[in-house]
């Protein structure tokens, strides 16, 4: 099995794969080639604070990119100007007590929502 990580959000950021409970370091741009057998399990997680995925693989010469959610980014992206045009129509926006919960609201959502779904592993074709 071949496991790369494309396309971090920082060059500092490493994934850490963990084959059978076996540590492994992944940096950017490097490939990590794992001998995995079929029953093996294969879990990733990419930085320190992130949730931890286990790859699902059919067979075990399959390559698979780690690479970032660019979905979630236009989501969370999108929710946040939809909120404010919504505040700015009913003429809130200029009102401290309702923008700062909504903007703190958003913040922890946004957070809660990198740490589950931040990166994602793609098969290789």
């Amino acid at each position: 099995m071949k496991i790369t990580l494309l396309k971090p959000t920082s060059k500092k950021t490493t994934a850490t794969v963990w084959h059978n409970d076996e540590e492994h370091i992944l940096v950017a741009g490097a490939p990590l080639k794992l001998n995995v057998k079929r029953g093996d399990t294969v879990k990733y997680r990419v930085g320190r604070f992130a949730a931890v995925h286990t790859l699902q693989y059919q067979s075990p010469d399959a390559a698979f990119d780690i690479e970032p959610d660019q979905k979630l980014q236009a989501i969370a992206f999108g929710v946040v100007a939809l909120a404010l045009i919504i505040l700015y129509f009913m003429g809130l926006l200029d009102n401290a007590l309702i923008t700062t919960p909504v903007v703190i609201v958003w913040l922890i959502g946004y957070e809660v929502a990198l740490y589950y779904f931040s990166y994602k592993a793609q098969v290789q074709h």
